[in-house]
């Protein structure tokens, strides 16, 4: 059966779709469908039911279209340079990053009134921005790039989309960047991880399950990536190594066994 998705459960089905799929660029390519899929089911009720009246349309294409289309851009985004990522020497990969920073500034700068106008939450030009009658103002430069729907785009919610998906992106590469550094400073330390890779894995889905880092609003990658830098360790494709885990037979918790026996055996 299809799994019904709105906009109110789509972060849970983000969360959902990272934690089973085996490996991120899976979980990149259906988190793109499902927000497409969600995008389409709303186009057919804006289209079969219109709104009651111009602040409803407002609303829609300011705050609710806002949802899936900023996730679909972004992770359109994240998807692309992932893909592109230089499999080189960290110097280089760090000019890489810097350079598509660079490149989401300069989308900033050059879409900077509109920028200013919703980071202040202003809202005297929102008919003119979010209602379909004034399509025909859409920024020029960005009509280059994206074929606007007169029933289902306004002259700035793709470029609303944009915004939110590119501040984020912005976050998502700060990110990475802090890890390249991290790397570096926990590497003197000289910690070892002297159990298995798949214990390691065992360890980072309990706490992504138990929401124990950061109320659980932070991605397996990112947990990941952490492990992996404080061990200056490469874990692999932790991603099947979870598939792997829901299909043992018995003990699919082993090593989260093996530690609470090991802390209760100290205790005594």
């Amino acid at each position: 059966m299809e799994r019904i998705i709105d906009v109110t459960n789509l972060e849970s089905e983000i969360i959902r779709i990272e934690t089973e799929c085996c490996d991120k660029f899976e979980a990149y390519q259906k988190t793109i469908k499902t927000c497409r899929k969600l995008l389409s089911d709303l186009k057919k009720k804006v289209i079969a039911k219109g709104f009651m009246c111009e602040k409803d349309e407002v609303y829609f294409f300011k705050v609710t279209k806002q949802v899936p289309l900023s996730i679909l851009i972004y992770y359109s985004e994240v998807y692309s340079f992932e893909m592109r990522f230089p499999n080189t020497v960290i110097k280089v990969q760090e000019m890489y990053i810097q350079k598509k920073i660079k490149e989401l500034n300069k989308f900033f700068n050059d879409n900077i009134d509109f920028v200013h106008y919703m980071k202040i939450n202003q809202d005297h030009f929102d008919v003119r921005y979010f209602t379909r009658k004034f399509l025909e103002y859409s920024p020029q430069h960005y009509n280059s790039h994206y074929i606007l729907d007169p029933l289902f785009n306004t002259s700035h919610d793709v470029l609303l989309g944009k915004f939110i998906a590119s501040e984020r992106m912005i976050i998502y590469l700060k990110n990475k960047l802090r890890n390249f550094k991290t790397s570096f400073a926990l590497q003197n330390y000289n910690l070892k991880w002297t159990s298995s890779k798949v214990s390691l894995t065992e360890l980072i889905y309990a706490l992504h399950s138990a929401r124990a880092i950061n109320n659980g609003n932070i991605s397996i990658k990112h947990i990941a990536d952490v492990f992996q830098s404080l061990f200056n360790l490469e874990i692999g494709d932790y991603y099947r190594s979870f598939s792997e885990m829901k299909l043992r037979k018995k003990d699919r918790t082993k090593f989260l066994n093996e530690l609470s026996i090991a802390m209760i055996n100290n205790m005594e």
